[in-house]
């Protein structure tokens, strides 16, 4: 998830349960690691993996919006060249 932080230059704020949960004879572990990421991809906050916790940080929206003009990040992008893939969520694509 860093990765992508790191290259569209916009924070992240990953979450993830923790602990063990059974249904129906299955169980699932979770890993926790919730964190929170800047747009540099530095990890500026983190909740851990063991027990439940509330992750908090400030982060510069704006800093951010400046470092994706310098860097030209989605300067190339043309969203008027691709179509609408779907009309409603239940509607079929269109022809």
């Amino acid at each position: 998830m860093q990765g992508h932080t790191a290259v569209n230059l916009i924070p992240i704020v990953p979450a993830n349960r923790i602990g063990k949960e059974s249904e129906d004879g299955v169980t699932l572990d979770f890993d926790g690691t919730s964190f929170i990421c800047n747009h540099r991809a530095e990890i500026v906050a983190d909740a851990g993996r063991d027990v439940e916790g509330i992750a908090l940080s400030t982060l510069d929206f704006d800093l951010a919006a400046k470092n994706r003009v310098q860097w030209g990040t989605f300067q190339t992008r043309r969203p008027q060249n691709h179509r609408v893939l779907v009309d409603t969520p239940s509607g079929p694509p269109p022809s």
